[in-house]
């Protein structure tokens, strides 16, 4: 599909992407009040929050458009 948006693709296991229950074959394109079309915009709506920040994502499954939460998380390795 050529739809605009990011696929989930290095997901971290037990990370917020999993937790939230978004998978490889899902695309998002919005998170918060933004649209995502592309990793420029994703990493725009990931630096408008905060670690703990709770963000609703939009995003396309088979097709339909889905909603779930998902709780930011430093990307900091300590």
């Amino acid at each position: 599909s050529d739809a605009a948006g990011i696929r989930p693709g290095g997901r971290r296991r037990g990370g917020p992407a999993e937790k939230a229950g978004l998978l490889r074959g899902h695309v998002i394109v919005g998170g918060g009040d933004l649209k995502v079309d592309g990793l420029g915009d994703f990493m725009h709506v990931l630096n408008t929050h905060k670690p703990g920040d709770v963000v609703l994502v939009k995003f396309l499954r088979d097709g339909s458009d889905e909603t779930c939460r998902v709780t930011l998380e430093s990307s900091q390795v300590e």
